[in-house]
């Protein structure tokens, strides 16, 4: 068509005049003798990213079938086990990959229909060609990994078992090593794309925007060079809500900061500007693929030579800074493989990051220039002559977001107290502003009942290899369907009584507060792995997240009691108890005395105190409450979140202990700058840091969003060496 006198480096804005499509992962679909390519076809079609469908059994065919080892069950019946995840082919791995069905995972989401699945992959390839009406598409990377190391050696699910995957991905504090992590496990990926050329019939005026496509046309077309090339679409702000309700910008600045650091990393070359995820900042690996040689990204996101879209062999134009495929003819491609519906089309593998936000938007276009290896196309000189500008096409913009995917919950507290159809939803809110999503597992969201999961004796057998430690060992536990509290059975619930003339400070610092250093601590790991593995044998859900919400005991109660005689005090427990079991009116134990205990004072708590943890496996104790920020910090340890500070030391008593941080936190992967606001200088529980209201903090009475560098990390950026805005910058 002729030149419309818009700008040719953007050819979104001009009329398409070529065709794009996605291109089937091989021309000819392999048959099953084929050997490892058919198997690669199959993890292809099912989503799971292997590369190139060549027959090569490389790195990252055995990443892809890694992944598909850890979330798919070797068989197809109850109860499911686990695949061995080597990344090595052999005939379990063949057996399930032959079960599995295509689009197991989705590859393009509608980020303007509630981020769900393309319904067929005829509305995908429509989107794809939404250009001009600047319509975005998602590409998903799945992140449905979490750390793997355990806190204690496991005393009843033996150490190798398959469940807890051979600790492939670590602990939760190894800081930016997750980078590393997500690069050994997480496929970058692979999007094939074909740009199909139309001719114009006899009839046609020359400024035609589209030609025709069919059969003969294809086989009328001579060899062409058609290059690709691609653009970023620039950073998306849009995904941080200052207006949220728990957004206040006096104490949160995460769309600041995030605007202000990835700006301070963008990267300018030949009037274009570039701000997706770096290959490295200050030296260290940071988990992009934008290169500091800018002169080398033009081909980094595609497949090119040995990782070529079957058939076609993309090729390396370094002249002119593209890549560049023939249409209609020969690059040294298998001839094998070759059929007629490669002809009239030029395919390539697109080959995107995997970090969440990162964008493009790529196009297509014939080139009558000479290329290496194209000098033989004698038509070039010809029509370079004819065209004002060349045939081309363009995508939508794609925008990178990562997936991750709920696997169970499981309510162990009265049934009041669920809060999974309400928390499931805000917790995907608060993981918006990280282009972080998450699925089920399965097509509806799992509730599992708790008894379905884990019986009395299994229960006791667990608090009996687990709890070690006096008072609590050797105690008769039975399980409780709505308190994880092991000795609800017991008279006082279990819990020894007060010593002679102990205070009721005295006597919660030394029995109460204990029970979840000498109970919880001990069996809560094991325990919610234990639901894990029963979740994964029961319903063959091997990914995603775990989640149970509890309530250690209901609310227990204290009678104080006094002597008539002598006046001393003793306290005990009084839930579960029969009047035989009590102190009230029983003969004083202060030595010789004949006086008898009298009631003298009654107190309460509303329950234990246990912690809510975020263990490895992608599994999470949640204690119940309303607070949807809770199960996001949960699940952000999960996602290897570490602690941000919290309320700190009173200034007028500067001896005691942070009293609302938690055991550890680590600056370095948080927004630490002093936040200079007058107003929060003169409360001290409000403190002066930005990060205090990070969701990460332990500081519940502020309003709670993921500061800057966690948003970073979840996304998939290395966040150590980034320096922190200076404290005045936030928003407006």
């Amino acid at each position: 068509h002729p030149d419309t006198g818009k700008n040719p480096n953007e050819p979104w804005k001009d009329p398409n005049s070529l065709q794009l499509g996605l291109a089937p992962y091989v021309i000819k679909e392999p048959a099953e003798g084929d050997g490892e390519r058919w198997y690669q076809w199959k993890l292809a079609e099912a989503g799971f990213h292997p590369g190139p469908v060549d027959g090569v059994w490389g790195d990252l065919s055995k990443t892809a079938l890694s992944e598909f080892q850890r979330s798919v069950p070797e068989n197809n019946t109850t109860p499911y086990t686990r695949l061995d995840p080597t990344g090595a082919m052999n005939n379990a791995t063949k057996d399930a990959l032959k079960r599995v069905s295509a689009g197991t995972r989705s590859m393009f989401g509608d980020p303007d229909n509630n981020k769900n699945n393309f319904a067929t992959k005829d509305k995908v390839i429509t989107r794809l060609n939404e250009c001009k009406n600047d319509k975005p598409m998602i590409v998903w990377v799945d992140d449905r990994h979490y750390y793997t190391a355990l806190f204690q050696v496991p005393k009843v699910i033996p150490a190798n078992d398959p469940l807890y995957l051979n600790n492939f991905r670590g602990m939760y504090a190894d800081g930016d090593k997750k980078v590393t992590y997500d690069k050994d496990s997480i496929a970058r990926p692979w999007i094939p794309i074909s740009a199909e050329i139309g001719l114009l019939k006899k009839n046609d005026s020359l400024d035609a925007t589209s030609g025709t496509y069919n059969d003969a046309a294809r086989k009328a077309i001579g060899p062409l060079n058609v290059t690709w090339m691609f653009d970023e679409i620039g950073v998306d702000l849009g995904v941080i809500d200052t207006a949220a309700a728990n957004y206040d910008k006096s104490m949160i600045r995460s769309k600041k900061w995030i605007e202000t650091v990835v700006d301070g990393q963008k990267a300018t070359a030949n009037g274009k500007t570039y701000t997706n995820c770096p290959e490295k900042i200050n030296g260290k690996k940071c988990g992009g693929i934008r290169p500091s040689d800018l002169a080398k990204y033009y081909k980094v996101p595609f497949g090119v030579d040995k990782e070529s879209l079957v058939p076609w062999k993309a090729k390396d134009d370094t002249a002119n800074k593209m890549v560049y495929v023939l249409a209609h003819d020969d690059l040294g491609q298998d001839a094998a493989l070759l059929d007629e519906k490669s002809l009239g089309k030029a395919g390539i593998y697109l080959h995107l990051s995997i970090i969440g936000g990162d964008g493009y938007r790529f196009s297509s276009r014939i080139s009558f220039e000479q290329a290496d290896g194209t000098s033989g196309l004698k038509n070039n000189a010809i029509l370079k002559n004819r065209y004002y500008q060349p045939p081309f096409a363009a995508t939508a913009k794609m925008r990178i977001w990562r997936r991750s995917s709920y696997r169970n919950y499981v309510c162990w507290a009265p049934v009041a107290d669920n809060h999974w159809s309400v928390h499931r939803g805000r917790n995907i809110e608060l993981y918006n502003p990280a282009f972080f999503h998450f699925v089920n597992e399965g097509t509806n969201p799992t509730e599992t009942a708790l008894n379905t999961l884990i019986s009395n004796a299994e229960y006791t057998n667990l608090v009996q290899q687990t709890v070690t430690s006096p008072p609590y060992h050797g105690q008769a536990s039975q399980l409780h369907q709505e308190y994880v509290w092991p000795y609800m059975n017991l008279p006082h619930v279990g819990i020894p009584r007060g010593n002679l003339n102990e205070s009721i400070v005295d006597y919660f610092t030394r029995v109460i507060t204990p029970t979840g250093s000498l109970v919880w601590d001990p069996l809560s790991e094991e325990l919610l792995h234990f639901l894990l593995r029963k979740t994964e044998q029961n319903l063959g859900l091997l990914k995603g997240h775990l989640l149970a919400e509890f309530r250690a005991t209901p609310k227990i109660d204290f009678a104080e009691y006094e002597c008539s005689v002598c006046h001393a005090s003793i306290i005990e427990v009084t839930n579960n108890c029969q009047p035989a079991d009590l102190l009230n009116n029983k003969p004083c134990t202060a030595g010789a005395c004949a006086g008898r205990f009298n009631p003298k004072a009654n107190y309460s708590i509303d329950s234990l105190g246990f912690s809510a943890l975020g263990y490895g496996l992608g599994a999470a104790w949640v204690f119940v409450g309303n607070d949807a920020a809770l199960w996001t910090h949960e699940m952000g340890h999960n996602k290897y979140l570490e602690h941000s500070q919290s309320q700190p030391r009173d200034p007028a008593n500067p001896a005691a202990a942070d009293p609302g941080s938690p055991g550890a936190f680590n600056n370095l992967q948080h927004d630490t700058t002093v936040n200079p606001n007058p107003a929060l200088a003169a409360d001290f529980a409000k403190d002066q840091c930005w990060d205090r209201c990070c969701i990460m903090s332990y500081n519940r009475y502020n309003p709670r969003y993921f500061c800057g560098k966690c948003i970073l990390k979840i996304r998939g950026w290395a966040i150590d060496t980034i320096t922190n805005p200076a404290g005045n910058v936030k928003d407006t």
